[in-house]
């Protein structure tokens, strides 16, 4: 399915490294800087444009 979406690997990267950003911040042991705060946000962006870009094209 991935590979008919334009941009998809793009896509999921942001997906992966959010999930792994979250897991951190949820379980780990360190806390959540400004920084990365930032750059979660942008990964979520990144994923909402690429879902309304999909529903757009349909």
């Amino acid at each position: 399915m991935l590979g008919s979406i334009r941009g998809a690997d793009e896509l999921a990267t942001s997906l992966r490294r959010l999930l792994a950003d979250k897991t951190t911040s949820q379980y780990g042991t360190t806390y959540m800087t400004a920084q990365k705060a930032a750059s979660m946000v942008r990964h979520v962006e990144k994923l909402v444009e690429g879902m309304e870009q999909q529903l757009r094209s349909r």
